[in-house]
């Protein structure tokens, strides 16, 4: 395997398991009001259980940015610390 493919794919499975860390550490709770994002920068208040499920997959690309962008930061940061 070519060494620059092997770094691609090590970097890309490193940042996926820095995802997956991140969501298990401070996951999205949904309470009976409705879903609570513990890790979000933004200050748009929650939606209730109905507004979330009608619109379920925006919600959770909302919620799934803040992890990714925190994701592709730890992972950039810790592969320049390798170089």
């Amino acid at each position: 395997m070519p060494r620059r493919l092997y770094w691609c794919l090590a970097i890309t499975l490193y940042g996926i398991l820095i995802y997956y860390v991140l969501r298990e550490v401070s996951p999205v709770m949904i309470d009976g009001s409705g879903p609570l994002p513990s890790f979000r920068w933004t200050n748009l208040p929650t939606p209730d259980l109905r507004e979330y499920y009608a619109r379920r997959s925006y919600y959770d690309f909302q919620y799934f940015v803040p992890y990714a962008v925190a994701a592709l930061i730890i992972t950039i940061q810790i592969g320049r610390a390798h170089v």
